[in-house]
C-alpha cells in the first residue's frame, strides 16, 4: 500500500505527531483493563521526562472516575496496583 500527500497536507501530519501520544499498539493491546491503557497512555506522556507529579483528582479525572472510588485507598487497591500490574507484565514501561 502506498499512499501519497500533497505539500500542503505536509505541516498539518507533521503537526500530528507532536500534539499526540505515540506508543506501541503491541504494548496495550493485552491489556483488558481500560484503566490500564488509559494509565499507560497517561504515563507515555512523560516517558521522556522520566518524572510526573500527578493530583488525585486530576488522575480520578483522567482515568473518568470521579464519582467511583471516593477513598484513595481504594482507588489505589482496585484500580491504580491492577492498572500497573497489567502496565509491568504487557509493556517495556
Amino acid at each position: 500500500v502506498e499512499l501519497r500527500f500533497s505539500k500542503d497536507m505536509l505541516p498539518y501530519l507533521t503537526e500530528l505527531s507532536r500534539e499526540f501520544t505515540k506508543y506501541a499498539l503491541a504494548d496495550v493491546v493485552r491489556m483488558d483493563s481500560s484503566h490500564a491503557i488509559r494509565l499507560y497512555e497517561l504515563l507515555m506522556q512523560w516517558d521522556s521526562t522520566g518524572e510526573r507529579v500527578i493530583a488525585v483528582a486530576d488522575l480520578r479525572h483522567w482515568l473518568q472516575l470521579e464519582e467511583r472510588y471516593p477513598l484513595t485507598a481504594d482507588l489505589r487497591r482496585w484500580v491504580i496496583e491492577p492498572a500497573i500490574a497489567q502496565i509491568n507484565e504487557h509493556s517495556p514501561l
